[in-house]
């Protein structure tokens, strides 16, 4: 299915050349490292737990995420090289929510039995992970939609409500990204407060639920960094596109390039201003936007409460990005369903002509 998918990422053939070679390189290197790991495992004398049902647990739930994968994959190959009349982007979406209701579930699941705060920070930083990825691909789609998808857009207001986000196009990507994984925290909070705590005996080094500061400033650090990093690329984009054209591998390029260079850029500045060596560096709000350090320094107790104010200076920053996107999205959120032309309606009628209606049992067709 991965392979699929990447010989219809691109059109020219040496392109896909290149990323079938690449693509098997990968396969023949993961292999080798795996196949090596196995067998170290097996000389010392590892055995397998086969007795214990979290062995089984473990693997079921991989076997869950694998499927939507597979799935994932071929949707994604199939709407690369179906008709351009049909609305690709809005099946994608609906699956993609899929991984997202696994990795909801499974957390309840280890909220109930566990109880320590690792299964909180399991959630935020797997859903963290997870939507980076799709909005790094989301914010490159253009908002072609054909007449053909047009017509079937959804009409009453609830509908377009609910169902505008799953069109194609970089700004109802961008939206449909940071709602769903502001749904994924809005779990997080809940779910810890609606049953008493498990009885579960955890290790010493766990505890039961993280300080509510330090827990607040974790996720509003990752949903300021997701919605500042994804839509100042996304408005990047956007500037770049009115005078060339940007193709949906270069944007996610460009996704990497910011995200690494957020990273980079403050510790370089912060070294320039002070003249310390990188090893004597300390925190401060210059490195606001190094996402590495600030959530590093964030999830931490006791002496690095001072670090929090980063964490909601992050979020605001991330909240004014979104709002700038939100506002230039409104041309892709404003589409209507549009009415079906005569000549469609007749030909629809020609196709899928209307039985008529019995009055009786004994009336013939």
């Amino acid at each position: 299915a991965c392979g699929l998918m990447m010989a219809t990422v691109t059109r020219v053939r040496h392109w896909q050349v290149l990323l079938s070679v690449v693509f098997v390189m990968a396969l023949l290197v993961f292999t080798f490292v795996w196949d090596a790991a196995f067998l170290a495992f097996l000389s010392e004398g590892g055995t397998f737990p086969l007795d214990q049902p979290d062995f089984w647990i473990a693997h079921f739930c991989g076997f869950t995420f694998y499927i939507p994968a597979i799935l994932l994959l071929l949707f994604v190959a199939a709407g690369q090289i179906t008709f351009a009349s049909e609305n690709r982007s809005t099946p994608i979406r609906i699956l993609l929510l899929v991984p997202q209701a696994l990795i909801v579930g499974w957390y309840i699941y280890l909220w109930r039995r566990l109880g320590h705060e690792g299964a909180l920070y399991f959630l935020i930083f797997i859903a963290t992970i997870y939507w980076a990825v799709v909005g790094a691909v989301l914010t490159g789609e253009t908002a072609e939609l054909s007449p053909r998808a047009l017509r079937r857009l959804p009409q009453s207001f609830l509908g377009r409500m609910l169902f505008t986000w799953f069109n194609p196009g970089s700004g109802t990507g961008y939206v449909f990204v940071i709602a769903n994984f502001a749904a994924v925290l809005l779990v997080a909070y809940v779910v810890p407060a609606t049953g008493p705590m498990p009885t579960v005996q955890t290790r010493a080094f766990f505890r039961q639920l993280p300080e509510f500061d330090t827990w607040l400033a974790v996720s509003a650090c990752l949903l300021g960094y997701l919605a500042g990093y994804l839509g100042a690329t996304r408005i990047l984009i956007t500037v770049i596109r009115r005078f060339v054209p940007v193709t949906m591998p270069a944007t996610f390029l460009c996704h990497i390039v910011l995200a690494a260079s957020g990273v980079i850029l403050p510790l370089l500045l912060q070294r320039a201003i002070t003249g310390r060596p990188y090893e004597h560096l300390s925190y401060s709000l210059i490195q606001a936007p190094n996402w590495v350090w600030t959530l590093e320094i964030v999830s931490r107790t006791g002496a690095f409460r001072s670090a929090i104010p980063s964490a909601f200076l992050v979020f605001i920053s991330g909240m004014i990005i979104f709002l700038i996107n939100f506002v230039l999205s409104a041309r892709e959120v404003q589409r209507t369903r549009q009415a079906a032309p005569s000549r469609v309606l007749q030909d629809d009628l020609v196709l899928h002509p209307i039985a008529p209606k019995k009055r009786n049992p004994w009336d013939e067709v």
